[in-house]
């Protein structure tokens, strides 16, 4: 029999590293330099196995050049050697990790200040990003606080859950006092907040991602909060009905996103846009696999930079935030889509989610020993940017290289639903290929496939119908191409439409 495909992969395993400076009395400067060059070869490679952790290293091995924004170059804390930085790290104005929290007035034997142990309380936690130049986050009196803690994320809940070895902060209320941590760029350093005047690469606008998970019984509450003003903000939240919220306000007028059908008290990954443009955006995935994402175009956009990070805090009736947070990350820019999804899709949840394969399920024979049509495939399929119809967010795991995982629209197929590819460079492609062998009623009724140099002018390269879980197209003739979509022509009312993976010929 064949195994039923999970929505989520095993992650990848990558190196890299960041970098920083030694503290003087009252912060520390952290500096980013290394991390960038590795990030050149390991660009797409972002994650781990089950068995490693994610404390820093915070040995010195090199003091590498720093961005013009970074305030030092030599090293104090660095990522887990598993880690890279996500793309556009020159825009990331705000990086936190669990592991990177000190207590006020503790050394470690070398001199510099003490990162505090699991079950331990700390009073900062300090920022990777060499844009921000260290924006340390810190209790409201600067004192270790009870209610937040450096912990072990467990979740009990088996193959669904999070990864060995995984940290995170957990927030909880505590003596009748709410779990806060918070920072505020001081004068010049607001300009590179999101929304601010320093220049950027990326499009004006801010993209905030993290990993997280609420605690029922303090429903509904506010995360966090990033803003200028009451007026101006992006507020991060869980209502009653355990959904993820994001609200936009922009010159007093206020948009809310919702992520319906997710289930924010188990672990969730979520990645929020805000473009200058006005287009806002919310994508989040369950541990176990469920995505979902949301945009909507015509919003306003601050006219001021959003200077403050507050987490933990309630407004409007809504609670503080109780529950753990793994990782949080803040770019002064709107990340295009193939970044977006890079970073919501695989490099966040491929390091904390141990993925929905479960233990010694059967796997399907490789695709690349089943196929009849014997031709190069265009590759690396790393390079390849990729996007759908539906649920672009699980577009990745239709090229994660696992036939045990798949893409899928999560409604009944129907005509007019579409999944694209974008090469790198443009190719002659004689043809492609589409399984779904994992799970064989959910293969194409009907297709079409159309190519485009420009990704604006399509022309259709073949089409057909189809009633085999794998899929194999061979085009009449070569076609020049770096855009190459197929759409779902046909219609099938009690299943899915999904691809587990897919390969373009070359010529």
């Amino acid at each position: 029999a064949l195994p039923i495909c999970a929505l989520a992969r095993p992650a990848q395993k990558s190196a890299s590293a960041a970098s920083g400076s030694p503290p003087d009395k009252k912060k520390l400067f952290i500096a980013i330099g290394a991390g960038v060059a590795v990030l050149l070869l390991a660009f797409f490679l972002f994650g781990g196995s089950s068995g490693e952790d994610d404390r820093p290293d915070t040995a010195a091995k090199s003091a590498p050049v720093p961005p013009p924004s970074a305030g030092s170059s030599k090293i104090l804390f660095q990522l887990p050697e598993s880690r890279v930085f996500p793309p556009l790290s020159d825009d990331i104005v705000m990086h936190y990790i669990a592991t990177t929290g000190v207590s006020s007035g503790r050394k470690g034997s070398d001199g510099k200040p003490a990162l505090v142990a699991v079950n331990s309380q700390a009073s900062a936690w300090h920022d990777l990003a060499a844009r921000g130049d260290d924006n340390v986050l810190e209790t409201p009196d600067r004192k270790p606080a009870a209610g937040i803690r450096r912990v072990t994320w467990t979740t009990g809940d088996g193959f669904s859950g999070i990864k060995d070895g995984r940290n995170a902060l957990n927030f909880t209320s505590e003596g009748g006092k709410d779990a806060v941590l918070a920072f505020e760029a001081p004068g010049s350093k607001a300009a590179h907040m999101p929304f601010g005047q320093a220049a950027r690469k990326g499009d004006a606008g801010l993209t905030l991602a993290l990993v997280f998970q609420a605690q029922a019984a303090a429903l509904p509450m506010r995360v966090l909060a990033l803003e200028a003003d009451k007026d101006n903000a992006l507020l991060l939240g869980v209502n009653s009905q355990r959904q993820i919220t994001a609200e936009f306000r922009a010159g007093g007028r206020s948009e809310t996103l919702a992520a319906p059908h997710l289930n924010a008290t188990r672990p969730c990954a979520v990645l929020i846009a805000w473009n200058a443009d006005g287009t806002i955006l919310l994508r989040a995935r369950e541990a176990a696999g469920r995505g979902v994402s949301v945009e909507k175009k015509g919003h306003s956009a601050p006219g001021k930079a959003l200077k403050g990070l507050r987490i933990g805090g309630g407004e409007q009736g809504a609670s503080t935030f109780q529950g753990l947070l793994g990782e949080l990350i803040v770019y002064a820019s709107a990340l295009k889509q193939d970044q977006a999804q890079l970073v919501a899709g695989s490099q966040i949840p491929g390091f904390y989610f141990k993925g929905t394969t479960p233990p010694n399920l059967p796997k399907v024979t490789a695709l690349t020993e089943r196929l009849s049509i014997k031709k190069p495939r265009v590759g690396p399929r790393t390079d390849w940017a990729v996007n759908t119809s539906h649920l672009p967010e699980d577009a990745w795991l239709a090229i994660d290289g696992n036939t045990a995982t798949r893409w899928r629209t999560d409604t009944p197929q129907k005509s007019g639903q579409w999944f694209q590819v974008t090469l790198k460079e443009d190719r002659e492609i004689s043809g492609l290929a589409l399984d779904v062998s994992c799970s064989p009623d959910e293969h194409p009724r009907r297709y079409e496939v159309e190519t485009s140099l420009d990704g604006k002018s399509w022309s259709r390269a073949a089409s057909g119908d189809n009633d085999k879980p794998l899929l194999e197209i061979a085009f009449p003739q070569p076609v020049k191409t770096r855009h190459v979509r197929v759409k779902q022509t046909g219609g099938a009312p009690s299943a899915h439409w999904s691809i587990a993976e897919l390969e373009v010929f070359a010529k």
